[in-house]
């Protein structure tokens, strides 16, 4: 096998077809990381398949993100400290004008796209390990400007939860993998 299987191999999909696929669109988009979806696929058929992977609502990024994470913490385990450090990132694709679903990015309307906070476990060396958890978003263009309500709304159903998220799956990290020092960087 190769790393892309390794990584992979508990990955959480209904079938082996979905598995295959998985695997096959990671290959290409490693070997071709700065390329539209298009170019990194390089035939019709991988093309097709890819757009399909991304369109089916059977498949999550839980499920997908599972494995690598088991694989992160497999790699966590061979060192005394490691990082986990989370941030947000707002992906802004007001440019793109056939992109639907997108909600505002700032108090400025016309700024659309969505919002990714992710953490990500490195060495002390700086070192990437892995992904521990991803979250995205998209706020909605019909709350805009309502940001008084925010008080009345429980922490789970802030934004700022996010950072509560991560804690916790830092912690869930210490306790599936005891000996390391994890840090976490917010």
């Amino acid at each position: 096998g190769d790393w892309v299987e390794e990584e992979f191999q508990d990955v959480r999909l209904p079938n082996l077809a979905k598995k295959k696929r998985v695997m096959s669109i990671t290959r290409d988009f490693f070997a071709s990381p700065a390329s539209p979806i298009p170019m990194a696929c390089n035939t019709g058929a991988k093309l097709k398949g890819a757009y399909r992977f991304f369109g089916d609502e059977g498949v999550n990024s839980a499920d997908l993100l599972h494995s690598h994470v088991q694989q992160t913490l497999k790699r966590a385990k061979e060192y005394n400290v490691v990082l986990s450090i989370n941030d947000t990132t707002s992906m802004n694709l007001s440019n793109h004008e056939a992109a639907e679903g997108l909600g505002c990015l700032s108090t400025e309307q016309g700024e659309d796209g969505y919002f990714l906070h992710d953490t990500v476990v490195f060495t002390t060396d700086g070192i990437p390990l892995g992904v521990l958890d991803a979250q995205t978003w998209a706020r909605n263009p019909e709350e805009h400007g309502k940001r008084v309500k925010r008080k009345q709304k429980r922490i789970e159903e802030k934004e700022s939860y996010k950072w509560l998220r991560s804690l916790q799956a830092t912690a869930g990290a210490m306790a599936e993998v005891p000996g390391v020092q994890w840090v976490s960087v917010g």
